[in-house]
């Protein structure tokens, strides 16, 4: 006689077959099936019952992996969070501060921006995005913080090169979006019904018109 498991390994096998050759009374094709074997050897095949809510389910999406920040990243999401909750900042000239650091970033790392003005592009950008944003008061306290880790980082050597001081603006672009939650696709993202454009606590159509002033401001730098 045989064992338990070669006899249901043989009933697998049949099953098999039965789906692709033949068709056994009882067994219908396309239907699930528990296979059962009693001590005695008695196979026993029970149609599996599969309860389907509201049509056809949909697998979930996978969620793309949240970005690995660096040190300093984490600690510019960290003063822009301080900045969001406790001083009345807003989620749209965060997103603008964004911009003008990632731009300078990649005027700098493209040679467009001389990476020797590029602290100076970055402080005039702010100082236009800042003084159309009713919530200015709200960020000095972060402008302050930031611009202390650069000149520490400058008077380090760490921002000598024109990779380094890429590196470093992109990073204070990274944080701020960190906790904003803002990228450069909202810009194309649906306007809601008003026509505003306020997405997740950001307005778009300012930031759009704030991109606008900050490449003007930048061609003096040589963008």
């Amino acid at each position: 006689m045989l064992p338990r498991s070669a006899l249901l390994w043989l009933v697998l096998l049949a099953s098999t077959a039965i789906a692709d050759d033949v068709t056994l009374r009882g067994l219908e094709r396309g239907k699930a099936y528990t296979v059962e074997v009693s001590a005695a050897g008695v196979v026993t095949l029970t149609p599996t019952k599969l309860v389907t809510v509201g049509g056809t389910p949909n697998p979930s999406p996978i969620p793309n992996p949240s970005p690995t920040l660096t040190p300093f990243e984490k600690e510019i999401q960290a003063q822009t969070k301080t900045v969001l909750v406790s001083e009345g900042g807003s989620e749209t000239t965060g997103a603008a501060l964004s911009e003008v650091y990632s731009r300078v970033s990649s005027g700098v790392a493209d040679g467009s921006i001389d990476h020797k003005q590029a602290l100076a592009a970055v402080k005039a950008a702010t100082n236009l995005v800042l003084a159309e944003m009713p919530d200015k008061a709200s960020w000095t306290g972060w402008r302050t913080a930031v611009g202390e880790a650069l000149t520490k980082l400058q008077q380090e050597g760490a921002l000598e090169t024109k990779a380094q001081i890429s590196s470093a603006l992109k990073q204070v672009s990274n944080g701020l979006n960190a906790a904003t939650g803002y990228t450069p696709q909202l810009q194309t993202a649906a306007k809601d019904g008003t026509g505003k454009g306020i997405l997740g606590g950001i307005d778009i159509d300012k930031i759009i018109k704030l991109i606008e002033l900050i490449m003007n401001l930048l061609k003096l730098f040589g963008l």
